[in-house]
Protein backbone atom coordinates (compact mmCIF):
# COMPACT_ATOMS: atom_id res chain seq x y z
CA UNK A 1 0.00 0.00 0.00
CA UNK A 2 0.74 3.84 -0.54
CA UNK A 3 0.21 6.62 1.44
CA UNK A 4 -0.52 9.90 0.13
CA UNK A 5 -0.89 11.60 3.96
CA UNK A 6 -2.71 14.84 4.17
CA UNK A 7 -1.99 17.54 6.69
CA UNK A 8 -5.77 17.67 7.95
CA UNK A 9 -9.09 17.66 6.85
CA UNK A 10 -12.03 19.98 6.69
CA UNK A 11 -15.70 19.30 6.73
CA UNK A 12 -17.31 19.48 2.72
CA UNK A 13 -19.84 22.16 2.40
CA UNK A 14 -22.83 20.09 2.31
CA UNK A 15 -21.89 17.86 4.72
CA UNK A 16 -21.81 20.78 7.37
CA UNK A 17 -24.91 22.26 6.72
CA UNK A 18 -27.02 19.46 7.18
CA UNK A 19 -24.86 18.10 10.13
CA UNK A 20 -25.98 21.58 11.92
CA UNK A 21 -29.46 21.08 11.00
CA UNK A 22 -29.58 18.07 12.17
CA UNK A 23 -28.20 18.61 15.38
CA UNK A 24 -28.87 22.29 16.30
CA UNK A 25 -26.74 21.77 19.54
CA UNK A 26 -24.10 19.42 18.09
CA UNK A 27 -23.26 16.45 20.00
CA UNK A 28 -20.43 14.45 21.09
CA UNK A 29 -18.57 13.85 17.81
CA UNK A 30 -19.54 17.40 15.86
CA UNK A 31 -18.23 19.24 19.05
CA UNK A 32 -15.33 17.22 19.10
CA UNK A 33 -14.20 18.27 15.76
CA UNK A 34 -15.35 22.38 16.52
CA UNK A 35 -13.47 22.95 19.51
CA UNK A 36 -10.21 20.46 19.21
CA UNK A 37 -9.63 20.03 15.83
CA UNK A 38 -7.75 17.03 13.91
CA UNK A 39 -7.25 15.26 16.64
CA UNK A 40 -4.81 12.46 14.55
CA UNK A 41 -2.77 13.35 11.09
CA UNK A 42 -1.78 10.83 8.62
CA UNK A 43 1.93 11.99 9.41
CA UNK A 44 2.05 10.68 12.58
CA UNK A 45 0.77 7.13 11.49
CA UNK A 46 3.16 7.33 8.32
CA UNK A 47 5.43 4.50 9.48
CA UNK A 48 2.35 1.91 9.13
CA UNK A 49 2.72 2.56 5.37
CA UNK A 50 6.04 2.02 4.02
CA UNK A 51 6.87 3.30 0.74
CA UNK A 52 6.08 1.42 -2.11
CA UNK A 53 3.52 0.61 -5.28
CA UNK A 54 0.32 -0.44 -4.71
CA UNK A 55 -3.08 0.32 -3.70
CA UNK A 56 -3.60 3.75 -2.31
CA UNK A 57 -3.64 3.25 1.87
CA UNK A 58 -7.15 4.65 3.65
CA UNK A 59 -6.22 8.43 5.84
CA UNK A 60 -4.89 6.44 9.30
CA UNK A 61 -5.76 9.69 10.75
CA UNK A 62 -9.16 9.04 10.59
CA UNK A 63 -9.05 5.28 11.03
CA UNK A 64 -7.24 6.28 14.28
CA UNK A 65 -10.22 8.58 15.18
CA UNK A 66 -12.43 5.97 14.15
CA UNK A 67 -11.25 3.24 16.41
CA UNK A 68 -11.78 5.66 19.30
CA UNK A 69 -15.24 6.27 18.09
CA UNK A 70 -15.91 2.47 17.83
CA UNK A 71 -14.43 1.89 21.55
CA UNK A 72 -16.91 4.37 22.58
CA UNK A 73 -19.89 3.41 21.51
CA UNK A 74 -18.57 -0.44 21.88
CA UNK A 75 -19.13 -1.01 18.46
CA UNK A 76 -18.60 -4.17 16.47
CA UNK A 77 -15.79 -3.64 13.16
CA UNK A 78 -19.02 -4.08 11.13
CA UNK A 79 -21.67 -2.36 12.98
CA UNK A 80 -18.55 0.99 12.95
CA UNK A 81 -18.03 0.54 8.95
CA UNK A 82 -21.92 1.07 8.97
CA UNK A 83 -22.02 4.11 11.23
CA UNK A 84 -19.07 5.66 8.95
CA UNK A 85 -21.39 5.20 6.08
CA UNK A 86 -24.64 6.09 7.59
CA UNK A 87 -24.54 8.21 10.46
CA UNK A 88 -23.80 12.44 9.67
CA UNK A 89 -22.50 13.00 12.60
CA UNK A 90 -19.62 10.67 12.01
CA UNK A 91 -19.28 11.93 8.50
CA UNK A 92 -19.30 15.40 9.81
CA UNK A 93 -15.86 14.72 12.16
CA UNK A 94 -14.04 12.52 10.25
CA UNK A 95 -14.69 15.28 6.81
CA UNK A 96 -16.63 13.06 4.57
CA UNK A 97 -18.70 13.81 1.65
CA UNK A 98 -22.57 12.52 2.33
CA UNK A 99 -21.87 10.10 -0.24
CA UNK A 100 -19.10 8.65 0.79
CA UNK A 101 -19.42 5.30 0.60
CA UNK A 102 -17.05 4.15 3.51
CA UNK A 103 -14.89 1.03 3.67
CA UNK A 104 -15.24 -2.64 4.31
CA UNK A 105 -15.13 -3.85 8.01
CA UNK A 106 -11.91 -5.51 7.22
CA UNK A 107 -9.96 -2.43 7.19
CA UNK A 108 -10.23 -1.81 10.68
CA UNK A 109 -8.57 -5.38 11.83
CA UNK A 110 -5.96 -4.26 9.40
CA UNK A 111 -5.26 -1.38 10.85
CA UNK A 112 -5.38 -2.41 14.47
CA UNK A 113 -2.71 -5.13 13.65
CA UNK A 114 -0.12 -2.68 12.33
CA UNK A 115 -0.95 -0.50 14.99
CA UNK A 116 0.83 -3.41 17.38
CA UNK A 117 2.96 -4.75 15.08
CA UNK A 118 4.64 -1.08 14.59
CA UNK A 119 4.22 -0.57 18.68
CA UNK A 120 2.12 2.56 17.59
CA UNK A 121 -0.81 1.92 19.80
CA UNK A 122 0.40 4.71 22.99
CA UNK A 123 -0.04 7.14 20.07
CA UNK A 124 -3.59 7.28 20.24
CA UNK A 125 -3.56 8.36 23.93
CA UNK A 126 -0.72 10.45 23.67
CA UNK A 127 -1.70 12.46 20.63
CA UNK A 128 -4.87 13.16 22.78
CA UNK A 129 -3.11 14.06 25.50
CA UNK A 130 -1.37 16.35 23.95
CA UNK A 131 -4.34 17.68 22.24
CA UNK A 132 -6.09 18.56 25.80
CA UNK A 133 -3.10 20.31 26.69
CA UNK A 134 -2.39 22.43 23.92
CA UNK A 135 -5.91 23.69 24.46
CA UNK A 136 -5.45 23.43 28.31
CA UNK A 137 -7.60 21.26 29.40
CA UNK A 138 -5.11 19.29 31.15
CA UNK A 139 -2.29 19.96 33.32
CA UNK A 140 1.31 18.83 31.48
CA UNK A 141 3.21 16.30 33.59
CA UNK A 142 6.81 14.99 33.01
CA UNK A 143 5.58 11.33 32.38
CA UNK A 144 2.83 9.83 30.97
CA UNK A 145 1.80 6.25 32.41
CA UNK A 146 -0.32 4.22 29.39
CA UNK A 147 0.80 0.57 30.73
CA UNK A 148 -2.78 0.44 31.72
CA UNK A 149 -3.18 -3.40 30.94
CA UNK A 150 -0.89 -4.12 34.32
CA UNK A 151 -2.95 -1.85 36.27
CA UNK A 152 -6.46 -3.80 34.98
CA UNK A 153 -4.72 -6.83 35.78
CA UNK A 154 -4.22 -5.85 38.92
CA UNK A 155 -7.71 -4.15 39.76
CA UNK A 156 -9.07 -7.97 38.85
CA UNK A 157 -6.81 -9.51 41.49
CA UNK A 158 -8.09 -6.65 43.70
CA UNK A 159 -11.86 -7.49 42.90
CA UNK A 160 -11.36 -11.48 43.70
CA UNK A 161 -9.59 -10.46 46.88
CA UNK A 162 -12.34 -8.33 47.96
CA UNK A 163 -15.46 -10.32 47.22
CA UNK A 164 -15.56 -11.78 50.92
CA UNK A 165 -15.80 -7.94 52.11
CA UNK A 166 -18.64 -7.11 49.28
CA UNK A 167 -20.88 -9.78 50.16
CA UNK A 168 -20.21 -8.52 54.20
CA UNK A 169 -21.21 -5.16 52.89
CA UNK A 170 -24.06 -6.33 50.80
CA UNK A 171 -25.74 -7.91 53.84
CA UNK A 172 -25.42 -5.29 56.45
CA UNK A 173 -26.56 -3.00 53.72
CA UNK A 174 -29.69 -5.21 54.09
CA UNK A 175 -29.87 -5.66 57.74
CA UNK A 176 -29.62 -1.62 57.93
CA UNK A 177 -32.68 -1.49 55.08
CA UNK A 178 -35.01 -2.59 57.79
CA UNK A 179 -33.57 -0.84 60.68
CA UNK A 180 -34.26 -2.94 63.68
CA UNK A 181 -34.13 -1.28 67.07
CA UNK A 182 -31.16 -3.29 68.08
CA UNK A 183 -28.90 -1.97 65.76
CA UNK A 184 -30.00 1.18 65.75
CA UNK A 185 -28.98 1.51 69.45
CA UNK A 186 -25.75 0.47 69.32
CA UNK A 187 -25.05 2.91 66.26
CA UNK A 188 -23.47 5.87 68.14
CA UNK A 189 -20.86 7.97 66.80
CA UNK A 190 -18.44 6.01 68.72
CA UNK A 191 -18.87 2.76 67.62
CA UNK A 192 -19.14 4.21 64.15
CA UNK A 193 -15.70 5.80 64.08
CA UNK A 194 -14.85 2.61 65.09
CA UNK A 195 -15.73 0.15 62.87
CA UNK A 196 -16.71 1.31 59.87
CA UNK A 197 -13.76 1.05 57.97
CA UNK A 198 -14.25 -2.46 58.12
CA UNK A 199 -16.68 -1.74 55.88
CA UNK A 200 -14.69 -0.13 52.88
CA UNK A 201 -12.15 -1.15 50.62
CA UNK A 202 -9.02 0.13 52.01
CA UNK A 203 -8.53 1.71 55.34
CA UNK A 204 -7.09 5.45 54.30
CA UNK A 205 -6.90 8.78 55.89
CA UNK A 206 -9.86 10.85 55.39
CA UNK A 207 -7.65 13.11 53.08
CA UNK A 208 -6.94 10.50 50.48
CA UNK A 209 -10.72 9.18 50.19
CA UNK A 210 -11.47 11.91 47.67
CA UNK A 211 -8.17 10.66 45.48
CA UNK A 212 -9.28 6.82 46.15
CA UNK A 213 -12.80 8.13 44.97
CA UNK A 214 -11.85 9.64 41.60
CA UNK A 215 -10.22 6.60 40.81
CA UNK A 216 -13.03 4.27 41.77
CA UNK A 217 -15.48 6.55 39.68
CA UNK A 218 -12.42 5.79 36.54
CA UNK A 219 -12.91 2.11 37.13
CA UNK A 220 -16.43 2.03 37.39
CA UNK A 221 -17.49 3.65 34.14
CA UNK A 222 -14.28 1.79 32.24
CA UNK A 223 -16.02 -1.57 33.41
CA UNK A 224 -20.04 -0.33 33.76
CA UNK A 225 -20.36 1.98 30.45
CA UNK A 226 -17.15 1.05 28.01
CA UNK A 227 -17.14 -3.45 29.12
CA UNK A 228 -13.62 -2.95 30.24
CA UNK A 229 -13.41 -6.46 32.09
CA UNK A 230 -14.00 -8.40 28.76
CA UNK A 231 -11.41 -8.16 25.79
CA UNK A 232 -12.44 -8.23 22.53
CA UNK A 233 -9.12 -10.01 21.49
CA UNK A 234 -6.54 -12.61 21.65
CA UNK A 235 -2.71 -11.66 22.75
CA UNK A 236 -1.68 -9.34 25.01
CA UNK A 237 -1.10 -6.52 22.08
CA UNK A 238 -4.16 -5.83 21.10
CA UNK A 239 -5.72 -6.48 24.66
CA UNK A 240 -3.27 -3.36 25.31
CA UNK A 241 -4.68 -2.02 22.26
CA UNK A 242 -7.86 -2.03 23.19
CA UNK A 243 -7.53 -0.42 27.00
CA UNK A 244 -5.70 2.20 24.93
CA UNK A 245 -8.53 2.78 22.51
CA UNK A 246 -11.48 3.00 25.58
CA UNK A 247 -9.14 5.50 27.64
CA UNK A 248 -9.29 7.41 24.74
CA UNK A 249 -13.12 6.44 24.40
CA UNK A 250 -13.24 7.85 28.10
CA UNK A 251 -11.63 11.34 27.84
CA UNK A 252 -13.48 11.73 24.69
CA UNK A 253 -16.65 11.46 27.16
CA UNK A 254 -15.74 13.17 29.83
CA UNK A 255 -14.38 16.38 27.29
CA UNK A 256 -18.29 16.30 26.16
CA UNK A 257 -20.00 16.26 29.73
CA UNK A 258 -17.59 19.24 30.67
CA UNK A 259 -18.24 21.04 27.39
CA UNK A 260 -21.64 20.74 28.04
CA UNK A 261 -21.16 21.72 31.98
CA UNK A 262 -23.72 18.33 32.67
CA UNK A 263 -23.70 18.26 36.42
CA UNK A 264 -22.35 14.83 37.55
CA UNK A 265 -23.72 12.34 39.48
CA UNK A 266 -23.77 12.34 43.48
CA UNK A 267 -22.27 9.82 45.46
CA UNK A 268 -25.20 7.05 46.26
CA UNK A 269 -25.43 6.90 50.09
CA UNK A 270 -26.13 3.23 51.23
CA UNK A 271 -29.06 2.17 53.91
CA UNK A 272 -25.90 1.46 56.51
CA UNK A 273 -24.68 5.16 56.40
CA UNK A 274 -27.88 6.71 56.09
CA UNK A 275 -29.21 4.59 59.11
CA UNK A 276 -27.06 6.64 61.41
CA UNK A 277 -28.03 9.52 60.29
CA UNK A 278 -31.33 8.49 61.63
CA UNK A 279 -29.66 7.11 64.76
CA UNK A 280 -27.86 10.16 65.54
Amino acid sequence: MTLHPLPEWEIPEQTAQIARASFPKGNMYMKMYDELGVLYQDLEFAALFPTRCGQSAMSPGKLALITVMQFAEGLSDRQTADAVRSRIDWKYALGLELTDSGFDCSVLSEFRTRLCEYELTNKLLDLMLEKFQEKKLIKHRSKQRTDSTQVVAAIRQVNRLELVGETLRAALNEIAIIEPEWLKAIISDEWFERYSWRFDNYRLPKNKYALRAGVEGTISQAVRRFDLRRTRYFGLAKTHLQQIATACAMNLSRFFAWSNHLTPAHTRTSSFARLRVHAA
